[in-house]
């Protein structure tokens, strides 16, 4: 384990209850379910950005797929999640081990390669969305990679599972990560299956923590480049 990170005990008054308290009940399911018709085109593209053996932040880890992902392939998983059923679940994965750590406790400087936020930043109540960026990109190195997968759209809802959803269009995004230093590289849009059956359009978006302008970016990508193994992805 890393002796430079450090969790605060604060609770995190942005989280949302319900949509923990769904997760926490379900995770058992839930886990079995979005294990099921994988998608790495994604994942793929994100680690060949990082360099070999490099360290990632799974912010939002769920039930541990994608760190057990990184891990086989030589990298180091930090993988967090808000719901102590999800990380019993993620911690049920070759090599994972993750910690119950909610995002306004993350006290990470400049410590992650990578970080892997997969659809787990929506479920914040708006306004925790803000200081959860900041903390996510404070974690990254100078030339670190963030990718973030959103629902897309606007307003905020519930699910008919009582999870809650607040969209965010990509130029909402690009304009927070901004103020932390981030420069993006590549936003691409796809379809997604959710947990209570319905279809969403995602956005897949990487933002590069540097200095110099975009153009210099270590692995540029052009709009349209990245595309998913199957058109639908569980998330």
């Amino acid at each position: 384990m890393n002796n430079s990170r450090e969790w605060t005990a604060v609770p995190n008054k942005f989280l949302d209850a319900r949509t923990i308290r769904h997760y926490d009940r379900n995770a058992e399911r839930y886990a079995e379910w979005s294990g099921q018709d994988r998608e790495f085109a994604h994942l793929d593209e994100f680690i060949t950005r990082l360099p070999p053996r490099g360290k990632i932040l799974d912010a939002g880890c769920g039930a541990g797929w994608d760190s057990e992902y990184f891990v086989a392939r030589g990298f180091q998983a930090l993988s967090i999640d808000g719901s102590r059923g999800m990380v019993r679940q993620a911690n049920r994965r070759n090599g994972v081990q993750a910690e119950w750590v909610q995002f306004a406790q993350l006290r990470l400087h400049e410590t992650v390669d990578g970080v892997w936020a997969n659809c787990s930043l929506q479920h914040l109540p708006r306004n925790g969305f803000g200081p959860a960026l900041q903390r996510i990109c404070a974690s990254l190195k100078t030339g670190g990679v963030a990718a973030i997968t959103l629902h897309k759209g606007s307003g905020s809802r519930r699910d008919s599972l009582g999870r809650l959803y607040c969209h965010y269009l990509p130029g909402e995004v690009a304009e927070e990560l901004h103020r932390f230093g981030m420069q993006p590289v590549a936003n691409q849009s796809f379809s997604g299956k959710g947990f209570d059956g319905t279809d969403s359009e995602l956005s897949y978006m990487i933002y590069v923590k540097q200095l110099s302008p975009v153009g210099e970016a270590k692995h540029p990508v052009k709009p349209g480049e990245i595309k998913p193994d199957r058109h639908t992805v569980r998330c």
